[in-house]
């Protein structure tokens, strides 16, 4: 579940840019699996630094996810990755 999750925050987060907050209501709807196991998952990618939270826009009950560097530079990284597999030259068929 913890690569679904770091998947999924990937995918919500935008294409590059500005690192951009994901409402944690909109995450676990997007998950599908139970709110505590995804609460669990979050706890611990923020205690490593991969993520933060900050208050919501205009509602200070919400809280929103923010994908730190660490996470950004993670993803830039997995994006490069698929950019070079998908470049590398196919052999020629027979």
């Amino acid at each position: 579940m913890a690569y679904e999750i770091y998947l999924r925050l990937a995918l919500l987060s935008g294409n590059g840019g500005p690192l951009h907050g994901v409402s944690l209501k909109r995450f676990y709807l997007s998950l599908g699996c139970s709110e505590y196991g995804a609460r669990m998952h979050l706890r611990r990618l923020e205690r490593d630094g991969w993520i933060g939270f900050v208050e919501g826009d205009g509602d200070r009950r919400g809280r929103q996810v923010v994908l730190t560097e660490k996470f950004e530079a993670l993803r830039r990284s997995h994006l490069q990755i698929l950019s070079d597999l998908r470049q590398e030259p196919r052999p020629a068929r027979l």
